[in-house]
């Protein structure tokens, strides 16, 4: 018998890793945002993610 539950665990990392993958633009500079605290520097890292 075909053992379902590795697939399923295949399929649940193959999902996170694409949506890490997909939107890592995002987490990167909201991981910078709070390392910044120049208001100048946070505007320009909030413009630049916006029209994505």
């Amino acid at each position: 018998m075909l053992d379902l539950m590795p697939l399923w665990a295949a399929i649940l990392a193959l999902a996170m890793f694409m949506y890490v993958l997909l939107d890592g633009f995002d987490f990167g500079v909201s991981m910078m945002f709070l390392l910044r605290r120049d208001p100048d520097e946070r505007n320009l890292m909030i413009n630049s993610v916006a029209p994505v």
